[in-house]
């Protein structure tokens, strides 16, 4: 597609971004549980749980539907905007990251990607 008179193309896809907060109704069990750091109770669900299997699952689900229904080549899935506090204050993640010798949240967020 051209914009006006400019030889730059544009081109769309769908973006599947990291704002997550909407899946907290659909889909809690396969976000972040985000604890208060004083008082142990759930403040918000933050990212995408990366050490449960059902979050990839339904990330598998998610892009099947997608790609059925665009035929482009890429999608964007954000990423950049994690909140790795939220990541180190869920017991499950700490528990689960200790036992697959996962040393930092930052290698937690790299391991999501790299499955």
């Amino acid at each position: 597609m051209k914009l006006g008179d400019s030889e730059h193309e544009y081109e769309r896809y769908p973006p599947v971004t990291s704002h997550t907060r909407s899946l907290a109704y659909a889909k809690p069990e396969v976000l972040a549980q985000c604890l208060s750091e004083e008082e142990n109770h759930i403040t918000h669900f933050g990212p995408l749980n990366p050490l449960k299997n059902e979050t990839y699952t339904f990330l598998s689900d998610l892009l099947s539907e997608l790609f059925g229904l665009f035929k482009d080549e890429f999608v964007h899935l954000g990423g950049d905007e994690v909140e790795n506090g939220c990541l180190s204050r869920d017991p499950d993640i700490d528990k689960n990251r200790e036992e697959m010798n996962v040393r930092s949240f930052q290698a937690v967020h790299l391991y999501f990607w790299r499955k």
